[in-house]
């Protein structure tokens, strides 16, 4: 291919022009495979960017329910000790109730007497 002893001179230029291109290729390959790497690891970067002011967002999102879970269990609370205390007072109220009407079950007709004369004597 090339013939060195013929024409020297014509042989090393081709020779260095080949070295060139040579050299040429090897920096182009090089800077799109580093170019590229780059790319991704910066695009990777910015991906991991993104998911880090998602999952900041999300934390704050979830202080934000939690707060709002505390104040209604607090709510819930109250509220169930107002259940029970009304339900109390309506135990209270049948157990006097009962009390009233069963007492009344056991008078018999001279009670019966009494009780509306002493009623209406008011």
């Amino acid at each position: 291919m090339l013939n060195f002893e013929k024409d020297t001179k014509k042989s090393y230029i081709i020779l260095s022009l080949l070295f060139i291109i040579l050299l040429i290729i090897i920096n182009i390959t090089q800077f799109t495979f580093t170019k590229s790497s780059f790319d991704n690891s910066k695009f990777i970067k910015n991906e991991v960017k993104e998911i880090k002011s998602d999952i900041e967002k999300y934390e704050k999102d979830n202080k934000k329910l939690s707060e709002k879970i505390a104040t209604y269990e607090k709510m819930l609370i109250k509220i169930d000790s107002n259940i029970s205390r009304n339900n109390k007072n309506i135990d209270i109220l049948k157990n006097k109730t009962n009390e009233k009407i069963n007492s009344f079950k056991s008078y018999d007709a001279v009670m019966w007497e009494k009780f509306f004369a002493d009623r209406y004597k008011k």
